[in-house]
């Protein structure tokens, strides 16, 4: 039973960005454009803040604007909410946010360490680590009720990623949204970089560059139309965006600070005016 309330309550990762005209837009109701928006991390020292990058237009906005720690950044599938972690109140806590950076709400408490929350499919839950001696996956309601440990001894996390279909090699390996290629990351002389292949990883070619230091894997837009990386070169670590239809590749930072996890927001996203 606890297995298959796992497989009901974690979704795929969905990523994405706001523009900064999100408040008259949610304010009108109007349908937000989709393909462009990302949301990352970016720091420069050791407090993350998150911030919205409309990519077409080419603005950042910082959501969070706290000195505390805000990172893991997960969109919900409308794209209306953000949910992420923070240690603003004590410990490394779930919170989450709409996609103006307002109505903010802490979901879990206490001293404990929580991160990397997913939410389901129909946007009401979410499930997250909870660090530790041991990783295990804790789930709660959108509105804060019904906390619970998912996994145990007997119910390994290993065991419910690879049930939920998470490719464990999913950092060295990324399929496109309609599994038509595959974005592999590999050591090439003295550099990571990113190589295109098809389904199969067959026919590699290279694509981008992402220098002597790799943390995180390219992630696709929804559309599979582009795909944003994270680079560290000349000392710096800056993100960057690959156009399909041409390879080009546009670098979207240019700052000081360290940015990272970029995530792009779902293709459905419509706000209400009310």
């Amino acid at each position: 039973m606890l297995l298959s309330r796992c497989l009901a309550y974690l979704t795929p990762l969905i990523m994405v960005l706001c523009s900064v005209s999100i408040g008259a837009a949610m304010a009108a109701g109007k349908q937000m454009p989709h393909s462009s928006e990302i949301l990352y991390m970016a720091y420069s020292e050791i407090n993350p803040d998150l911030y919205l990058m409309d990519i077409e237009r080419g603005f950042s906005i910082n959501l969070t604007r706290h000195h505390a720690y805000d990172g893991s950044p997960s969109w919900s599938p409308d794209g209306q909410w953000i949910a992420f972690t923070s240690d603003r109140d004590g410990g490394l806590n779930v919170f989450v946010m709409d996609a103006a950076g307002k109505n903010l709400r802490r979901l879990t408490s206490g001293t404990g360490a929580y991160d990397s929350p997913r939410w389901s499919r129909d946007g009401q839950r979410l499930v997250f680590f909870g660090r530790g001696s041991t990783q295990e996956l804790y789930g709660i309601n959108f509105d804060g009720s019904n906390f619970e440990q998912l996994t145990s001894d007997t119910v390994p996390v290993t065991g419910v990623l690879l049930d939920l279909g998470i490719e464990l090699g999913a950092a060295t390996a990324v399929p496109s949204p309609d599994r038509t290629q595959i974005l592999l990351v590999r050591v090439e002389g003295r550099n990571w970089r990113i190589f295109l292949a098809d389904s199969h990883r067959q026919n590699p070619r290279g694509i981008a560059t992402i220098g002597r230091g790799y943390t995180q894997a390219p992630v696709w837009s929804p559309n599979g139309e582009h795909f944003v990386f994270v680079a560290n070169n000349r000392l710096r670590t800056d993100l960057y965006l690959v156009t399909m239809t041409n390879e080009a590749i546009r670098q979207l930072t240019n700052t000081p600070e360290v940015e990272s996890s970029p995530v792009w927001r779902p293709l459905s996203t419509t706000f209400n005016s009310d």
